[in-house]
């Protein structure tokens, strides 16, 4: 992870916080803030494409795109969204956070 956390910041967003869940299955949740500014697209594809051999951190900067995308297109009246809970499973699943 600590491979990933410069990279989620060069793509605009910050990482608030990690949790990790040790269990029969483990799991891990990051939660990223800065949702409401625009993924650098070129930044994106050069960086998956020299992590390409790192599944794991592929896989958390492909959630984080798509996270982006899901702020993108949901809208609340009354509220905000700009943070969002990953949790890294099969599938990932992202949580997005409305406030007013």
């Amino acid at each position: 992870m600590d491979e990933g956390l410069p990279l989620i910041r060069e793509l605009g967003y910050s990482v608030e916080s990690i949790q990790i869940g040790v269990g029969l299955i483990p799991d891990i949740v990051i939660e990223i803030s800065g949702l409401s500014k625009t993924m650098d697209k070129k930044a994106y594809h050069r960086i998956v494409e020299e992590k390409k051999d790192k599944k794991l951190l592929c896989s958390v900067l492909k959630t984080v795109q798509s996270a982006s995308g899901l702020h993108d297109k949901i809208h609340i009246a009354g509220m905000k969204s700009d943070t969002a809970a990953i949790t890294l499973d099969m599938p990932p699943k992202i949580n997005l956070k409305f406030k007013k």
